[in-house]
């Protein structure tokens, strides 16, 4: 991974489905928008950082056995196991479950300009942290406005222990760095976070 990771584009999903809702709500604002007596100064007055939102876990290691459980379930109810052994899987399955949400945070990460991170990068590379990886869970705890106190050394450690959550917060930052998210169809599936 190099310094440019905050710039590289996040994977791209599947593009929502535009809908005749979706277009009617684009349609809706745009006519609403006369160019000759639209506000320009009080829009840009408005704008805010693009904001992105990813859950992490900190159980995540419970995947393992949710899958697990999963696969026994299917496989009680195919071979049309007695109600009881499926009771007891669909119990199990969803204490794991719970036990797995209940450890996740959400985190919104603000995006920030190419200028602001090359600047933090520089002074990090100033103070001798040489590693870009390092510098990059850095950079991202410096754009991460919710929860409060998160730092780049506890980054480190989520890296360290669990790099595919680390990696989700690296993505969420290059999204709100890039603007993605901001699309005129208003979808949830484009711009939102799904919740669990």
């Amino acid at each position: 991974m190099t310094d440019e990771l905050l710039t590289d584009p996040t994977p791209k999903k599947k593009q929502a489905e535009v809908t005749e809702e979706t277009l009617d709500v684009v349609r809706d604002a745009t006519e609403k928008q006369d160019p000759k007596t639209f506000d320009f100064a009080g829009f840009v007055a408005g704008i805010r950082p693009t904001r992105r939102a990813v859950t992490i876990y900190s159980r995540g290691d419970l995947a393992a056995e949710r899958d697990l459980l999963s696969a026994r379930l299917r496989e009680a109810e195919d071979m049309q196991a007695p109600a009881k052994e499926r009771t007891e899987l669909r119990k199990q399955l969803k204490t794991v479950t719970r036990e797995m949400a209940d450890s996740a945070i959400d985190v919104v990460v603000e995006g920030r300009s190419s200028e602001w991170a090359k600047k933090l990068r520089d002074a990090l590379v100033k103070d001798g942290v040489e590693d870009a990886m390092v510098r990059t869970s850095y950079i991202i705890a410096e754009q991460i406005v919710q929860p409060e106190g998160v730092t780049g050394e506890l980054l480190e450690q989520i890296r360290q222990v669990s790099e595919p959550q680390w990696s989700l917060l690296t993505h969420a930052a290059a999204a709100a760095n890039n603007g993605e998210g901001v699309t005129p169809d208003f979808s949830r599936g484009r711009s939102g976070t799904p919740r669990r």
